[in-house]
């Protein structure tokens, strides 16, 4: 007897062996219960399961399935063929995008597709297991006196072999290509989305046709009726009533799917159906329905959204920008569903595999996007938390992620430091990553001067979705104190003349501003250089990481601030291919390995004596500390 308590909507095939993956139960397929003849002979079931067993599909051929749906009437159950072929020569098919779940979230195999089959002794009927939603969209697109041949994924690919569904992935963009369109499939039994169906059918100059007639209305609340038995002219509600039915629509859990995108994209041309009311969906009628919306100061976020889709820039940064912000069901598929979209040399740095956790994947796309961007600015997002362990706590987590893919894409440049980018390290990188064999750049070719970045897939806190880096790095000084004082407090009181600070509490900050012996006659202390450094310190409260105060520290040669928990001993890098200087925490001693504690802005940080020798900014002169040799080397980061 199997539970009660439990529906077993979730339930996997082993071996003629059904495992519910609710409650653990495990039933066999085979009916083993004999049964009598009407003569009385004895009849023993075959050793054969009832559910469908997929075979398996040629890798080197490129080999797909497709569903050839048989005709039936709307309530019949849902009949069909399966049949093999290779991508290149498949016959004309449609794609089907769908939710597998219903709007109110339910994704458990509940009902079936009797898929028929030859057998020894003529047809026979085996069952696939499928949600309500599956099953449902196949009603919708059965034709009732003729097959239809579709492509959709929870029937055309096993979902239980791993192998075949990273295989699958991967074709994914050709099958969208080959199909003959893409059908968008919605049903609501309670809602038939007319009015806003109607605002795809709104041309540019708001025309219409009725019995070839062009019927000209500056009313946006006309619209042809979408039976296509009666073509009718119809007076919609106003402005107001419409808004409902469209919002609605764009806010179904469809419209965040983040599979859609290459599926939309990929499209010869797509229909948008819901129940059996159709219309075109491109991005010419999104972007008509988004000015109808604009005009009466409609926001719709998932319609801007839809656009964007059609207008992004095509690298990783603006596609995973879009693909995060969406939904699914295996979280993984926010970085697979996008590959299709990217330059191969993107696309190959990313792994497409279900055997591999969230953290790998996601390690896997921030490769891909420093290997676009040429730079390593997403570093500006780590930050460790105050009062944390140094071995346990993340620094970079999926949030900090998506904080730098908004600001990627919505400046469309690198975030420039206070000094204007001006910076005497190597600007430019090259990735060094485990799927390619030789350092590669975004150009395509190692530039020159670029300095190598390595992908180091160590173990990094569980939380952590930035990897491990091996980097080229420069120590400039080391951090000796801190204080509480903020940059606000700091700039009131520099506002004072250099005679007043003398004479202050910041009396120590002057030793940093000494004029060189050359100038001595303007005076011990050098006015320009405290201009500059007020000037920079405007700049400095406007974190670039995070929202907290930047506070004071001080090292051996200088003095800084930052928006982290800096602490004495820690160390001030600058590294290469990232514009901004760093804090940074030795792990263990005599190690080379560092956690990020942050971004900091060190006074005279790029023109110090250790870019420029007898610069004479911060107290080069006096030597106070002795930073070692090897001050150019290759750390270890995360």
């Amino acid at each position: 007897m199997l539970p009660e308590t439990c529906n077993h909507g979730d339930t996997s095939l082993f071996n003629s062996m059904m495992v519910c993956s609710s409650c653990g139960v495990v039933r066999s397929l085979i009916d083993k219960a004999p049964t009598v003849s009407p003569c009385g002979q004895v009849i023993h079931p075959p050793e054969v399961s009832t559910f469908y067993q997929y075979s398996g599909l040629s890798r080197d051929r490129d080999e797909i399935r497709l569903v050839v749906l048989l005709p039936g009437d709307e309530k019949d159950p849902v009949n069909c063929r399966i049949i093999t072929t290779e991508l290149d020569s498949a016959p004309s098919f449609i794609a089907v995008s769908y939710t597998w779940a219903t709007e109110d979230g339910d994704c458990s195999k509940s009902h079936e597709i009797h898929v028929k089959m030859e057998g020894t002794n003529g047809q026979v009927t085996k069952r696939i297991q499928a949600t309500a939603n599956c099953v449902n969209t196949l009603r919708q697109l059965r034709g009732q006196g003729f097959e239809q041949i579709l492509w959709i994924d929870a029937v055309c690919i096993d979902q239980l072999n791993t192998y075949e569904r990273n295989h699958q992935v991967r074709l994914m963009e050709r099958i969208y290509e080959t199909a003959t369109h893409v059908e968008i499939c919605i049903q609501d039994t309670c809602e038939s989305y007319l009015e806003a169906l109607a605002l795809f059918q709104l041309n540019y100059g708001l025309h219409f046709v009725l019995d070839n007639e062009i019927m000209d209305t500056a009313d946006p609340t006309m619209y042809v009726d979408l039976d296509r038995d009666q073509v009718q002219i119809t007076r919609l509600a106003r402005a107001h009533e419409n808004t409902g039915q469209i919002k609605a629509l764009f806010e179904r859990n469809y419209f965040g799917r983040v599979w859609v995108i290459q599926e939309i994209l990929f499209a010869k041309f797509v229909i948008l159906r819901i129940n059996q009311a159709t219309v075109k969906f491109d991005q010419e009628r999104l972007d008509r329905i988004h000015r109808w919306c604009n005009q009466r100061h409609i926001r719709i976020p998932r319609l801007h959204h839809w656009r964007s889709i059609w207008n992004r820039d095509g690298g990783i940064i603006s596609c995973l920008y879009m693909s995060l912000e969406c939904d699914a069901s295996d979280p993984r598929d926010k970085v697979f569903a996008i590959t299709s979209l990217l330059r191969p040399i993107i696309r190959d740095v990313i792994t497409i595999g279900y055997q591999s956790d969230l953290q790998a994947v996601y390690m896997d796309a921030i490769a891909a996007c420093i290997l676009e961007c040429g730079d390593l600015d997403i570093l500006g997002f780590a930050r460790l938390p105050p009062n944390t362990n140094i071995f346990t706590t993340s620094t970079f987590s999926e949030s900090d992620f998506k904080r730098f893919l908004a600001q990627r894409t919505l400046s469309k440049a690198p975030v420039p430091t206070m000094t204007q980018m001006r910076h005497p390290w190597t600007p430019h990188i090259a990735l060094k990553h485990n799927t390619v064999k030789k350092e590669i750049h975004a150009g395509y070719a190692k530039p020159d001067n670029a300095s190598a970045v390595e992908i180091l897939y160590n173990p990094i806190p569980s939380t952590q979705v930035l990897p491990r880096l091996g980097v080229q790095a420069h120590l400039v000084d080391i951090t000796t104190s801190t204080t509480h004082t903020s940059t606000q407090q700091m700039l009131k009181d520099l506002a004072q003349d250099i005679e007043e600070i003398v004479t202050s509490p910041w009396h120590w900050l002057l030793e940093f501003f000494k004029s060189p012996p050359s100038n001595l006659q303007h005076g011990p202390y050098t006015s320009p250089a405290l201009q500059t450094l007020r000037r920079d310190l405007e700049h400095a409260k406007q974190p670039f990481s995070n929202d907290d105060e930047q506070v004071l520290f001080r090292t051996h040669y200088s003095l800084g601030f930052s928006g982290s928990a800096v602490l004495p001993g820690d160390e001030i890098f600058a590294i290469d291919g990232v514009r901004h200087l760093f804090v940074l925490r030795r792990v263990g001693s005599g190690s080379d390995v560092y956690r990020i504690v942050g971004t900091a802005y060190l006074w005279g940080g790029m023109n110090l004596d250790y870019w420029n020798p007898g610069s004479f900014l911060g107290i080069w002169a006096d030597r106070p500390f002795y930073l070692g040799s090897e001050r150019t080397r290759r750390v270890e980061i995360y």
